[in-house]
Formats: C-alpha cells, sequence, structure tokens
C-alpha cells in the first residue's frame, strides 16, 4: 500500500502566492521595455522629421537673395508673423519669403543668338554664356514660401470639429514650401516653426524647429523635441 501525501492548503496558497509575484515581477519588467522601446521609437521618428526638414531648409535658404535689388527685380528675404506682416531683424516670425538664384533658360536666348559656341548643339551652356553674370545673381526665382501650417490649434493631437481647414480628414501640422500657387509639404508633425534673421550685418539666419508625436499604445502618450539651427546667407 502506497501512501502519497498532496499539497496542503497552506503549501498551496505559497506556491499560488510565488507563482503571481514572479508573474507581476515578469510583468512589469516587461511594460518597463516596452515604454522605453516606444519612447526610443517616437524619439527616433520626431528627430527624422526635424533633420528632414533641416536640409530642406539648408537647400532653399542658403543662397536666398537677402536685400532688395531693384535692378535684377531682387525682394529680399522677409521674416512674416503669423499674420503675414514682415517683422524687424531680431523678432521671430513663423514664416519666411525669399527668391533664389535662377539658372537661365534656353528658350530665354534671344532669336540669332541661341549657338554662343558655334557647336552646333542650343543647351544650357549657351545660356550660361550669354548671360555670364546670372551665378552673381541677375535671374532670381519668382517668391518662395516656407510656413508653418499647424490646425491643432488646442494641442491635443487630435482632430476636432472645425480644426480641419483644408477638409483632407487629417490633421496637419507640417512645414510647407509654395511658390506660383503650388504647394509641397517639406515635414509633418511639426508644432512651432521659428526664423529669426539676426541682423542684416551678420547675415544669420536662425530657425527652430519643435516636433511632437503620438507613441504608439492606448495611453495617448506624446513625445517633442526642438532642433535649433543657424544658416548664413550668402547673396
Amino acid at each position: 500500500m502506497t501512501n502519497k501525501k498532496g499539497f496542503t492548503l497552506i503549501e498551496t496558497i505559497i506556491v499560488f502566492a510565488i507563482v503571481i509575484a514572479v508573474a507581476a515581477i515578469v510583468l512589469v519588467i516587461f511594460t518597463q521595455n516596452f515604454d522605453a522601446w516606444r519612447l526610443e521609437e517616437g524619439l527616433t521618428q520626431t528627430n527624422s522629421t526635424k533633420r528632414v526638414a533641416q536640409a530642406m531648409i539648408y537647400r532653399e535658404l542658403g543662397d536666398a537673395g537677402l536685400q532688395d535689388d531693384d535692378l535684377v527685380g531682387l525682394v529680399g528675404l522677409a521674416v512674416l508673423d503669423a499674420d503675414g506682416v514682415e517683422v524687424a531683424a531680431g523678432t521671430p516670425g513663423t514664416s519666411v519669403v525669399f527668391q533664389r538664384p535662377q539658372l537661365p533658360n534656353v528658350s530665354d536666348l534671344p532669336a540669332g543668338e541661341e549657338d554662343q559656341n558655334d557647336d552646333g548643339v542650343v543647351d544650357i551652356v549657351d545660356a550660361l554664356l550669354f548671360f555670364p553674370d546670372t551665378l552673381n545673381g541677375l535671374l532670381w526665382t519668382t517668391p518662395i514660401t516656407i510656413r508653418l501650417r499647424n490646425e491643432d490649434t488646442d494641442g491635443d493631437l487630435v482632430l476636432d470639429v472645425g480644426e480641419d481647414a483644408n477638409g483632407n480628414g487629417r490633421l496637419d501640422r507640417v512645414i510647407e514650401r509654395v511658390q506660383d500657387n503650388q504647394t509641397r509639404i517639406i515635414a509633418n508633425d511639426v508644432i512651432t516653426l521659428n526664423f529669426t534673421l539676426q541682423s542684416i550685418q551678420s547675415r544669420l539666419l536662425d530657425v527652430a524647429i519643435t516636433t511632437q508625436r503620438r507613441l504608439d499604445g492606448p495611453d495617448g502618450t506624446a513625445v517633442q523635441d526642438t532642433l535649433t539651427f543657424s544658416l548664413a546667407l550668402v547673396n
């Protein structure tokens, strides 16, 4: 006859308590690691947004004309406030309007002057030969605007009634490039954009971009970060 002895009630309670304690510890560790991963992922995405915007702004504004030149039809760079009014140097604004040097087109060549180098081919080389001062700024683009368009008026990251200004069904928080009535989005998830021209003499333009993004998950946590940099205006 075999004597089999099972767990007593107290032993069973102790085992269950240990299992529950271990499970709770594992859950805490998992939650902490998951939250850290979400935060890192969110910061990576916001940082990527800022860097893309920075690269585009450098490319667009690096050769912008700073001061008016009526001789060549240049209207100098202007920093504007939220109402579209130009602000003085040293005062931040939310958008900037400027012009860039523009390469000539073959179509700009007058009749009889097309083949400047007599090679039998009419191309950009001929246009540059006819307009030798182009790269010094004698031809300029039409005005270009870089601006912030943030529909999230209350800052809750939710598309509320009346916020969808363009009716596209999305909560737009974007940096836009506008030229000749054509609009292109440079960056998303941007909540503030500031331009500050230090002074005409310094030729330095300060830029500050703040991005904000909601993390994946049910708690609605959001991360935000700000990038500031300066660029020198060479024209």
